[in-house]
């Protein structure tokens, strides 16, 4: 498998990936990802926004290491 091929497989893996996780969130009501089970853990909608910030970074430094 060349370099390319590694490459596009890994960003097909990656959305595969987060096409899954939003399905997961998909129709859940505010109140379900506002809910925490501990007042020390974090909610869904919580972990849904980390996931998100973490992505955007992500997507930064990848695209700065291709260039």
């Amino acid at each position: 498998m060349t370099n390319v091929e590694m490459l596009a497989s890994a960003i097909g893996k990656m959305q595969e990936e987060r096409a899954a996780f939003l399905r997961r969130l998909e129709g859940l009501s505010q109140a379900e990802l506002d809910f925490k089970p501990a007042p020390d853990s974090w909610s869904v909608g919580e972990v849904a926004h980390h996931v998100g910030l973490t992505e955007t970074v992500f997507h930064r430094y990848m695209t700065e290491l291709l260039r």
